[in-house]
């Protein structure tokens, strides 16, 4: 009878008990902890809507474009003067590097805004005060709020003077979001209601919203200002109070990575400002470089308000920073087990590929043998 191998032997997997038992158990929960992990930094990546206009301005072209948005402290705001030189360099800085601009389309486009408080009234008697946005440019694709009702205002309206308010502004004055086409009053001013927006309903917009209006709050505690907001043009709100200029974003081409915030850099000078990146800024290189800087990032020293938008956008980048960490770290003894388990399977089966090899070669050298012998007789 013939005796099997050693490796023909083992029809049954070795079971696992003890210290093996546990280590399968732990690893597989961290497992399950580092994909839930990378799950919540897909989330948190892709959450905020005013990250993404480079993407909605290329539409489906193959060309690169980046969004980059300056902050501008409040000692060094800019002007609506300002803009109009800044983009005038900016063309002229295509044509140095021919880069043409479509028929009939543009190379980029920009947006301009500034916040203050405001009391406005409505139907209902008494007023609100909310938080005013000047917008300028194109404002709207880079804050695309979800329209409850009408539509947005933009620099081409032949009437400056419409407003778009929050869905709580509008039911603070009116009790309803349908109210498109009603007025409000500002300033013993009557403004049209273009439209009644969404805000953001992510948890950092939520935060950033409400820490800008605890901040607003007068010295006894009670909020002078709050998360209800209206938006309306920003020479008309200009007009009523000196508005300077402390946001200003732009989308245009990046053929070459960080072309787009180099000329923005040094064409659209901001003194002690922040200019950021606002595509790329959830890579994976970008959230190593908020690792990096964690304890300093919280740190602010250039006398820049960020608003509400970027301050959801930074807490954002701090959650995805630490997703990435954790997912990183629990996925480190997982990874490590299962090469080891794959080096020794594969080693085994190596071994077991040359132990049959090698009784292979011996049967036929004995089969050989046999049939020498017999054809000879022996």
């Amino acid at each position: 009878m013939k005796q099997r191998g050693r490796f023909e032997r083992r029809h049954r997997l070795p079971r696992l008990h003890g210290g093996k038992l546990a280590l399968l158990i732990a690893c597989l929960v961290q497992a399950a902890l580092s994909i839930l992990c990378f799950c919540l930094l897909g989330h948190v990546r892709g959450m905020l809507v005013t990250q993404s206009a480079a993407g909605v301005w290329r539409g489906g072209g193959e060309e690169r474009f980046a969004q980059v948005s300056a902050f501008l402290p409040t000692t060094e705001t800019k002007t609506l003067d300002d803009i109009r030189s800044f983009r005038a360099t900016l063309e002229n800085e295509f044509v140095q590097n021919s880069m043409e601009a479509p028929e009939g389309g543009s190379l980029y486009t920009d947006a301009y805004s500034g916040r203050t408080s405001l009391s406005v009234s409505g139907k209902s008697p008494g007023s609100v005060t909310v938080t005013a946005v000047g917008a300028g440019g194109n404002y709207f694709l880079f804050h695309p709020l979800t329209l409850l009702s009408g539509g947005y205002i933009s620099d081409e309206d032949y009437m400056a003077d419409r407003v778009v308010l929050d869905a709580q502004t509008a039911f603070n004055l009116f009790g309803s979001s349908d109210v498109a086409g009603m007025e409000v009053t500002i300033n013993g001013k009557t403004f049209p209601i273009a439209g009644v927006v969404k805000s953001e309903d992510d948890f950092a917009t939520a935060a950033a919203l409400d820490a800008g209006a605890k901040a607003s709050s007068d010295p006894t505690g009670v909020q002078s200002a709050s998360k209800a907001m209206i938006y309306m043009s920003y020479s008309a709100l200009n007009a009523m109070t000196e508005l300077p200029i402390d946001c200003y974003e732009i989308v245009l081409p990046d053929p070459v990575s960080g072309f787009a915030k180099k000329l923005m850099t040094e064409k659209f000078p901001i003194g002690s400002g922040a200019i950021v990146q606002n595509t790329g800024r959830f890579s994976a290189s970008s959230l190593i470089s908020v690792i990096g800087a964690f304890g300093k990032r919280t740190m602010t020293t250039n006398g820049v308000i960020y608003p509400y938008w970027e301050n959801a956008a930074r807490m954002a980048e701090s959650y995805a920073a630490l997703y990435l960490l954790l997912g990183t770290l629990l996925a480190i003894m997982p990874i490590v087990c299962l090469t080891i388990v794959l080096v020794k399977f594969i080693t085994a089966e190596v071994r077991k590929g040359y132990y049959k090899a090698s009784h292979a070669i011996e049967d036929r050298v004995e089969e050989n043998k046999r049939k020498h012998y017999t054809a000879g007789g022996i």
